[in-house]
């Protein structure tokens, strides 16, 4: 709903440049991070999950990550704003610790 989908690529996009990532456009080349966002109502809330798949140049999956957390009912129906950087702050380092076990560098 709202302007989720924009609001969450270009806050995503933002978080990673700032993280040191080097963001390209999709290319067969370039691995791709992919993400689906569903709610569920609990009470005056709404529960929130992000599934997110990191994606190989040639698709295969490379990791997956998942973020919840409880938000107002009904705030996430127009301008997504701090919920999205917020979404994006930790999908970025759900990606940083999936790459640095792919390259041996976490436990």
């Amino acid at each position: 709903p709202g302007d989720g989908g924009a609001a969450l690529a270009d806050a995503v996009r933002a978080a990673l440049v700032a993280a040191g990532f080097r963001v390209a456009a999709a290319g067969p080349e370039t691995p791709r991070l992919v993400g689906a966002v569903s709610a569920r109502p609990r009470g005056a809330q709404e529960v929130v999950t992000v599934a997110w798949r990191v994606l190989a140049p040639d698709g295969a999956e490379m990791g997956a990550i998942e973020q919840s957390g409880a938000v107002p009912a009904g705030s996430l129906d127009g301008a997504w704003g701090a919920v999205a950087d917020g979404i994006a702050r930790g999908a970025v380092e759900g990606v940083r610790e999936l790459f640095a076990r792919r390259a041996g560098l976490a436990e």
